[in-house]
């Protein structure tokens, strides 16, 4: 039988499928942004306009408007307990302006010289206006775009039952990196009147932190699924801070027997090992550390058996080596490996460390069915330094990244679908070591890039004929990141750089690594060629 839908069913479906929710870009954005999904300029006009445009679609409309929010400023504005106020004349702006940018505060220009001001305290009359409000609000946010509201000495809730819940849906809180917010009242505000949907939590620790954020993680450590944390402060200076993150790890975090994912971006670990709290956490499968100082393993060697997902970012590639060395995951389907800043690597030892640490990763996860393994680095070392290094070191051989590199990937991971190196390495690879990696891979791959960027030279690089056999071999791939030429030469022809990438809607960008008068027609028989390898492409920017 087929299934009879009410109207507000048939209403609720119509407004869900108009008010698609941005998601922010992972270039950009923090662990704690990946939670949170606001509507966008435009849609948001288009679902008050719907709502605007028929009392059915009123409820739904104003569901979708409120299902995210950024601080409370719009929510003390639709109950008129806020005005804005000139910061250096005791006069309020005009009624009517605030009216005209009811829906788009950030018209206003703020934070100077205006600043939003309460005008009185809540009082029970409020109540059932605040609700319709804010009943709807599912995740909310704090950051450093936040419009603060300033209390002028006003309790905000002050006569207000303490028992009173006001955000009763709110299922998603992240304060983010807002320099300002702990000296307000918003979040505590926020924290205090919530009810018990709250499951995901990011903020930070530090000595000015907010005692009522940390003390919700506490009391709603049980039900937990999502916890983001990061710290502000040099914990050297701040003994306070300390004492946080101590009580934090040694009371709080061990407690969160839900915890699904957790993200830390912090240097405490030089003064609590997170790997021995971690091992406390019976469903934990998602782990991200960015950590600012040592990466320091686990007090002995341990073995986890719950993460799936795991990321870690240091500075120092030698560093990740000696934390692998000491773990085992069992589970693993995917690790995701970063290193920064390491001024001690040059052009000849870069090589060999990130050798060692392809080593230790695939140790780590000799055990696990890993589907996807990322190493990038922030290190930029460009076709013109190879040049550049092979002239100062013309009695030195450049050691090179080759097959036999990716072999122990290819015995210990058979089913890999993602294989992403961005190193800035030099890559000894070829057509024949190309259909090698199709022939183990090629059923299952859909991202590979083996440093796009990087040092790669025409007598030892991948041709257009490799590619082409190269798509044959790889039917669901949708990344490719590699650098060819044309065809093998005794000359230096230079290579080209090629992206290829249609799962994220980019172009394909080819360019030569100088600028030669003839190059722009072969370019464009190139980029001909490679849309008959690969089809799927709708379309192609030669540089």
């Amino acid at each position: 039988m087929h299934r009879i839908f009410s109207i507000q069913e048939i209403v609720d479906n119509i407004v869900q499928c108009l008010a698609v929710r941005d998601t922010f870009s992972k270039k950009q954005a923090s662990d704690a942004r990946h939670r949170l999904h606001p509507l966008s300029a435009e849609i948001e006009k288009e679902v008050r306009n719907l709502g605007q445009a028929g009392r059915a679609f009123r409820h739904s409309c104003l569901n979708e408007l409120w299902y995210h929010q950024d601080g409370i400023m719009q929510l003390l504005f639709m109950i008129s307990v806020i005005q804005l106020q000139a910061l250096n004349r005791p006069k309020f702006i005009d009624r009517a302006f605030l009216n005209r940018h009811r829906f788009a505060a950030s018209y206003i220009p703020h934070p100077s010289p205006w600043v939003w001001a309460l005008t009185r305290s809540l009082q029970p009359e409020d109540v059932p206006g605040v609700l319709f409000y804010s009943s709807r609000i599912r995740e909310m946010s704090f950051t450093d775009k936040t419009d603060r509201v300033w209390l002028c000495q006003l309790s905000l809730d002050g006569p207000l039952p303490s028992a009173l819940v006001l955000f009763p849906q709110l299922r998603v809180f992240a304060w983010i990196r807002n320099t300002r917010l702990p000296h307000g009242m918003d979040m505590d505000f926020v924290l205090n009147r919530t009810g018990d949907k709250l499951t995901v939590m990011a903020g930070a620790i530090h000595h000015r932190q907010r005692i009522k954020f940390m003390d919700m993680i506490q009391e709603r450590r049980d039900h937990l699924s999502y916890l983001s944390f990061e710290d502000w402060d040099n914990l050297d200076r701040e003994a306070g801070t300390r004492e946080v993150a101590a009580h934090f790890f040694r009371d709080v975090l061990p407690g969160a027997k839900s915890l699904r994912q957790l993200h830390l971006r912090t240097s405490f670990q030089r003064y609590f090992n997170v790997w021995d709290v971690i091992s406390k956490i019976p469903c934990l499968d998602k782990l991200t550390l960015r950590l600012t100082g040592a990466a320091i393993g686990p007090t002995s060697p341990a073995s986890y058996g719950t993460l799936t997902t795991v990321i870690i970012s240091v500075c120092d590639a030698r560093l990740l080596c000696s934390l692998l060395e000491q773990v085992r995951f069992t589970r693993l389907q995917e690790l995701k490996l970063d290193f920064y800043d390491d001024m001690d690597l040059t052009l000849v030892t870069l090589v060999p460390v990130v050798r060692s640490l392809l080593r230790s990763a695939v140790a780590a996860c000799a055990n696990s069915p890993l589907t996807s393994f990322t190493i990038t680095s922030s290190l930029y070392l460009s076709y013109y330094k190879y040049k550049e290094a092979i002239s100062a070191h013309s009695d030195t051989a450049l050691e090179g990244f080759g097959l036999r590199d990716l072999r122990p990937l290819m015995e210990k991971f058979p089913k890999l679908e993602v294989l992403d190196l961005r190193l800035g390495c030099h890559w000894i690879l070829g057509d024949d070591d190309l259909k090698e990696i199709g022939r183990v891979w090629g059923p299952t791959l859909q991202v590979l890039r083996l440093d796009p960027d990087g040092g790669w030279f025409s007598s030892t690089c991948v041709t257009v004929r490799g590619l082409k056999r190269f798509a044959s071999q790889c039917p669901r791939l949708s990344v490719l990141g590699i650098q060819f030429v044309e065809s093998l030469a005794v000359d230096d022809i230079p290579t080209v750089h090629m992206l290829l990438d249609r799962n994220n809607r980019e172009t394909l960008r080819i360019r030569y690594t100088h600028n030669a008068s003839s190059a722009s027609f072969k370019l464009m028989d190139i980029a001909r060629y490679l849309l008959h390898c690969f089809p799927s492409l709708r379309d192609i920017e030669v540089q």
